[in-house]
C-alpha cells in the first residue's frame, strides 16, 4: 500500500517533470526561430518576448514545487541539498520575547 508521502512525491516528480519537459519545448521553440532564415525569422520574432515570458512562468512554477514538496525529495537532483542547514535544538520551547500587553 502506497503511503501518502510517496503519492505526494511521485506527484512532485510528475510535476516537475511535466514543467521542465515543457520548458525544453519552449526553449526549442525560441532557438528555433532565432535559427531561421533572416524573412522567416522576422515574420516570428515578435513571438519570442512571450514564450521567454512562458518560460518566466514556468520557472516560478518549478520554484514552487520545490518550496511545497518535501525537504528529501530528490525531484532537483543531486545538486541541490537535501538536508536543513539549521541544527534542531535538543528542547522545544518557545523563545523569548514580547508577549502582549
Amino acid at each position: 500500500m502506497a503511503t501518502a508521502k510517496g503519492e505526494f512525491n511521485e506527484y512532485c516528480d510528475t510535476l516537475f517533470s511535466e514543467l521542465t519537459d515543457i520548458r525544453g519545448r519552449v526553449t526549442q521553440l525560441i532557438e528555433g526561430i532565432e535559427e531561421m532564415p533572416v524573412k522567416s525569422r522576422i515574420k516570428l520574432m515578435e513571438h519570442v518576448p512571450h514564450l521567454e515570458e512562458i518560460k518566466k512562468v514556468i520557472d516560478w512554477k518549478l520554484e514552487i514545487v520545490g518550496r511545497v514538496c518535501p525537504y528529501d525529495w530528490k525531484g532537483f537532483g543531486p545538486d541541490v541539498e537535501s538536508t536543513v542547514s539549521v541544527e534542531a535544538t535538543e528542547t522545544e520551547t518557545a523563545g523569548g520575547g514580547y508577549i502582549g500587553g
